[in-house]
């Protein structure tokens, strides 16, 4: 069974509870089980071993039962801003706009990867800037398809250092303008 299994990010927590609240390890297992509406701990060991899929399950073990939601806290979309930024700077700057923000974020599939510990999500958002009035327009939004890689560290989920944003489609909304106007140039 990996590290980052469910059952055994579990028994992590638990131990560190019965340390932090001076109980024994079966006491803290008990409370922790009950807690995230299992029975006892028994109850919760045999779901892990028979249906991982339990929303009871990820929830006691990642903190949370959708992992889509992972992006909404606040420090995770921050880094996310901050790595989209990072990543686009070269392609923004030809754009004559500034002050860029994503916007749209949805997330198209989330999955945990137990051998790693770390969640998959698959994004697709907009990243638009507000447009310089005094200069010729050259385009103010990309529309972004991503992978987010994320890691949970003490507690909280963090976008992983090096690759924890992976573009692999990006469109200007001048691209999509330029091959609207010709293909209603073809259709007329």
């Amino acid at each position: 069974m990996s590290n980052y299994s469910y059952l055994n990010l579990i028994k992590r927590q638990a131990k560190a509870y019965a340390r932090a609240h001076g109980l024994k390890l079966s006491a803290a297992q008990e409370q922790l089980a009950t807690a995230f509406n299992f029975a006892d701990f028994h109850e919760l060991t045999t779901v892990a071993a028979r249906n991982l899929a339990d929303p009871r399950m990820m929830r006691a073990a990642l903190g949370t039962s959708n992992l889509g939601e992972l992006v909404e806290e606040e420090s995770v979309y921050q880094a996310l801003e901050f790595a989209v930024e990072d990543a686009l700077s070269g392609a923004t700057a030809e754009t004559n706009a500034y002050a860029f923000t994503i916007e749209g974020l949805e997330v198209i599939e989330a999955a945990y990867d137990a051998s790693t510990g770390t969640a998959l999500l698959a994004v697709a958002f907009s990243y638009a800037g507000e447009q310089d009035p005094d200069r010729v327009y050259h385009g103010s939004t990309f529309y972004v398809d991503a992978n987010v890689r994320l890691q949970r560290r003490g507690g909280s989920w963090e976008l992983l250092d090096e690759d924890g944003l992976e573009i692999f489609g990006c469109e200007r909304d001048v691209d999509r303008d330029y091959r609207a106007a010709q293909k209603a140039a073809r259709l007329d």
